[in-house]
């Protein structure tokens, strides 16, 4: 006796790699992300309505402030300028990685050929998060940027709560 498929089941399979199809087709889409960048904080840009937040690194909050030599400084909004500065009139492209808690995507982007998070953190304007440790350190042992200053971690000033802006514990 030969094996015949139901037709019920040959419906369903079709069904399936459709789906499969169109999901595979809708990520891939949206993976990556193009266009002029707004600076909302030191790790958040928006490009047109989409919200993104730099993956492997940690920004200052843009009401922190930080203790240099020479006084206190707002250097939540400094890291905020000097990123405004930086990204003017470029073309921002992100590399989608995920979606944080927030509903924003996770991603590495990069401005003029040049990788946005390593350039925050090798300027010593962000932290670390999995990525970008060897700039880390390089900034800190260099005294660039806030490592000039006494800075509290963003996750730290934000409450202790070692929250990292939705992200999963990697790698720290």
């Amino acid at each position: 006796m030969t094996w015949r498929p139901r037709r019920w089941l040959v419906w369903i399979g079709i069904g399936i790699a459709v789906l499969a199809a169109r999901g595979f087709a809708d990520r891939t889409h949206n993976d990556e992300i193009s266009g002029l960048a707004r600076v909302i904080d030191g790790d958040t840009l928006q490009i047109g309505t989409r919200r993104i937040r730099l993956a492997g690194l940690d920004a200052p909050e843009h009401d922190q402030t930080c203790r240099f030599p020479d006084g206190e400084r707002p250097c939540g909004r400094e890291v905020i300028t000097a990123l405004t500065g930086r990204l003017r009139g470029s073309t921002v492209r992100c590399s989608a990685q995920d979606q944080d808690r927030y509903g924003r995507t996770v991603a590495y982007c990069q401005a003029d050929g040049e990788d946005i998070g390593r350039w925050l953190v090798s300027g010593g304007l962000a932290r670390a998060w999995g990525d970008y440790r060897l700039e880390e350190w390089q900034a800190w042992m260099a005294g660039r940027g806030l490592w000039q200053s006494q800075w509290e971690a963003p996750w730290a000033f934000r409450g202790h709560q070692g929250e990292r802006h939705g992200e999963a514990a990697r790698g720290r």
